[in-house]
C-alpha cells in the first residue's frame, strides 16, 4: 500500500500521478461543501478523469468498496473526525490497504489515516483509521499544543508536522496491518 499525504491540494503539483481514473472521496469535505471541494481539485489537477463519490454516510462509504478499481484514490480535506468516523473499520479502508495504486490524502484527511491521530479539539492522541503505524501526522499546531501532544505521545510514536506544500509518501505492507486499527 502506498499512501501519499499532502499538506494541501497545491502540494500535488510536483507529484506525478498514475494515469487513469481518480476516485475522489469527499467524506471529509461534507461539511465545507462537496461542490467547492471538487472545484478546487479540478483547478489544481486540471483535466484528469475524476470519478466523484460524496461518501457522506457510512452506507455511502461501504458502497465504495465495490466500485471499479481506480488508478488512484484521492481523499479530500475537511472534517477529520467525520472522515475517521466513516472510514475506520470500513470495507473501504480495507480496500485501501490492498489498493494497487496510491491512496492520496489531502490536509486533514491525511491526519486520520494512521493508527494514532491528533484530536483537533485539543491535541490529544486518539485512535485513527489504522493504515500505518509509528507515525502521527498533524498539520501545524500551536507551540503549546505541539509540546503537549509530543508529551502525550511518548516515545512509541513520532509526531510529524505536514506543511502546506509538503508531500509525505508512506509504504506499508498490508499483511502487517490487516485486522488492526482498533
Amino acid at each position: 500500500m502506498t499512501l501519499v499525504l499532502a499538506g494541501s491540494i497545491r502540494a500535488l503539483r510536483d507529484w506525478t500521478a498514475p494515469p487513469g481514473p481518480v476516485a475522489v472521496v469527499g467524506s471529509a469535505a461534507a461539511f465545507r461543501g462537496l461542490d467547492v471541494a471538487l472545484e478546487e481539485v479540478r483547478q489544481e489537477l486540471g483535466n484528469v478523469d475524476l470519478e466523484w463519490y460524496s461518501a457522506t454516510t457510512r452506507a455511502d462509504v461501504e458502497a465504495l468498496s465495490t466500485v471499479p478499481e481506480p488508478a488512484w484514490w484521492l481523499l479530500l480535506e475537511g472534517s477529520p473526525l467525520h472522515a475517521r468516523a466513516l472510514w475506520r473499520h470500513s470495507a473501504l479502508s480495507e480496500r485501501w490497504r490492498l489498493a494497487p495504486g496510491p491512496v492520496v490524502a489531502i490536509g486533514t484527511s491525511a491526519t486520520v489515516l494512521g493508527d494514532v491521530m491528533v484530536d483537533p479539539r485539543g491535541g490529544a492522541p486518539t485512535s485513527g483509521v489504522g493504515l500505518f503505524r509509528g507515525r502521527v501526522i498533524s498539520l501545524a499546531l500551536s507551540e503549546s499544543v505541539e509540546t503537549r501532544t509530543r508529551q502525550l505521545l511518548g516515545t512509541q510514536n513520532t509526531l510529524e508536522i505536514l506543511n502546506v506544500d509538503e508531500l509525505l509518501v508512506i509504504e506499508e505492507s498490508p499483511e502487517l496491518l490487516l485486522g488492526d486499527g482498533d
